[in-house]
C-alpha cells in the first residue's frame, strides 16, 4: 500500500496512534489528521479569500464550496509541507507560500453514502497575490475569490452550499485575519 493511501490516526488529544487506509478510515469513522488551507489577498476593498468548489464526483461533498484546499498529511509529513504539496497537486500553485497556523478543531460528519469525516483539522492561511491557476479537474470544479465579510454571511445564510467543515475553518481564519 502506498503512503499516500494512508491517513494518520490520532487520539482526541492529538497523540498519533497509527495509520489506516484512507477509505477504511472514512468508513470506520476513525479520528485522523487533516488540514485546511485558506489563501487570502488584501485588496482596496478588504480581505478576500480563495474558495474552491469541489469536483462534482468527489467521494463526498461534490459540488459544494470549501476552503482553498484540504487534505491529509502523509505519515511523518509536517503539516506545512503537506499544505504545500496539496496546493500544487490540486491547484497547480508551485510558488512557495509562507504558511501561518491558525489553530485546530475536531469535527465529525456522516454522509448519505456511508462515509464519515472525523478529523483533527489544522487550519493554515497564506497570502497569495498571483493570477488564479489552472486547477486539477479531478479535485476542483472552480475557484473564486470571496470578500471575507460576504463569505461569512453566505455561510450563515446558505450553509447547504458549503462543505460541513467550512464554518469551523472560517472561524479560525476570521480570528487570524482580524489581526491584519
Amino acid at each position: 500500500m502506498s503512503n499516500d493511501a494512508l491517513v494518520v490516526l490520532v487520539s482526541p488529544n492529538g497523540d498519533i496512534i497509527g495509520t489506516q487506509e484512507k477509505l477504511a478510515a472514512h468508513q470506520d469513522n476513525a479520528l485522523h489528521l487533516a488540514f485546511s488551507v485558506m489563501l487570502y489577498r488584501k485588496t482596496s476593498i478588504g480581505i478576500e479569500v480563495l474558495m474552491q468548489q469541489r469536483a462534482l464526483d468527489k467521494y463526498h461533498s461534490g459540488g459544494l464550496w470549501a476552503n482553498t484546499c484540504c487534505s491529509h498529511p502523509l505519515p511523518e509529513e509536517a503539516i506545512k509541507m503537506a499544505a504545500q504539496r496539496r496546493i500544487a497537486e490540486e491547484l497547480n500553485i508551485t510558488s512557495l507560500i509562507e504558511w501561518h497556523i491558525c489553530g485546530e478543531f475536531i469535527y465529525q460528519a456522516s454522509f448519505a453514502n456511508g462515509l464519515h469525516e472525523h478529523e483533527l483539522d489544522t487550519v493554515l492561511i497564506g497570502e497569495f497575490n498571483e493570477a488564479l491557476p489552472t486547477v486539477n479537474p479531478d479535485e476542483v470544479a472552480q475557484l473564486k475569490w470571496f470578500k471575507l465579510k460576504e463569505l461569512n454571511q453566505e455561510v450563515s445564510d446558505s450553509p447547504q452550499q458549503f462543505a460541513v467543515w467550512v464554518p469551523f475553518v472560517l472561524a479560525k481564519v476570521n480570528e487570524s485575519l482580524a489581526a491584519l
